[in-house]
């Protein structure tokens, strides 16, 4: 689903040979942000379902408070998540996909829960979700290996939110049952889709990591062509770790790699006229002698 322009081709394409590779989120900052953000925003949706559910219901009816938690879902989720997603322009790209993605996951668990209103129902709208969710990222990230991977963590963690949170409202009557079976949903399932994407854009991130950090040597050939002096280049260059200068360019090492055999000649040359001359005193001495 390059319709998005997240595959990993797309990505490596829009950045420009002089700019810094963007940064990598971890899985843990990933599954932290996801957690913490999804909770954020899940709190403000119940919110709304625990002070003005009835009032909307009367007059939109059930389906249409679905569907303004799901714009509210989609609205703050695509925002929040973007953060997570790597490359250029992520944010009007991801939104997109996210509001695609997350509108099939609330059909999905929508019809299951009409068609039985039980916990049944709630397991299948689960599995449900997930499902097109997970088919959903994994399309357009251009993970379809990780799909099994990516759907297996949204449905456990969705699961274990949903239930954990409707377990908590179960015990806790009133508004604030509520309210903490919204947090522990956002807990969960932000988890689930933090991780998801750190799984999705596994491709990306190989790529991006063996893209090689030219951007040193390159604005200082750049600088020193226009000033006249091609040759200070070299000193713009980074230094060895041991490894290899593995940003050094061709130009600057041709200089230095010069400049370093000069040196060595003439290094020989002295010490081979020392030792000739060292030879001749002892012999004459000898002879001498």
């Amino acid at each position: 689903m390059s319709l998005f322009g997240l595959d990993p081709e797309s990505v490596a394409a829009r950045l420009k040979s002089g700019e810094p590779a963007p940064r990598l989120p971890s899985l843990a900052s990933s599954i932290g942000l996801g957690s913490a953000g999804f909770a954020v925003i899940a709190l403000v949706v119940f919110g709304v379902w625990a002070w003005g559910g009835r009032w909307l219901t009367a007059r939109v009816g059930e389906l249409g408070l679905y569907a303004i938690c799901c714009v509210l879902f989609i609205g703050g989720g695509g925002w929040w998540f973007s953060r997570l997603v790597v490359g250029l322009g992520s944010l009007r790209r991801f939104c997109g996909l996210f509001a695609i993605a997350f509108f099939l996951y609330a059909a999905g668990w929508t019809a299951a829960w009409l068609v039985l209103r039980n916990r049944g129902g709630e397991w299948l709208g689960s599995l449900a979700g997930t499902v097109l969710l997970g088919c959903v990222f994994a399309t357009a990230f251009g993970s379809v290996r990780a799909l099994a991977k990516v759907i297996l963590v949204l449905f456990v963690t969705h699961s274990v939110g949903y239930l954990l949170g409707s377990a908590l409202y179960s015990a806790v009557p009133g508004l604030a049952g509520q309210l903490l079976w919204g947090v522990a949903y956002g807990l969960g399932f932000g988890a689930g889709i933090g991780w998801a994407l750190h799984l999705c854009q596994e491709p990306v991130r190989r790529i991006l990591e063996a893209r090689p950090n030219h951007e040193v040597l390159v604005r200082g050939l750049l600088l020193s062509t226009k000033a006249g002096k091609p040759h200070d280049a070299a000193k713009s260059r980074p230094h060895s770790n041991g490894r290899g200068s593995r940003g050094r360019g061709f130009r600057a090492g041709l200089v230095s790699d010069s400049r370093t055999d000069l040196r060595g000649q003439v290094g020989r040359s002295v010490v081979q006229a020392v030792s000739r001359l060292v030879h001749g005193v002892l012999g004459g001495a000898r002879r001498g002698g």
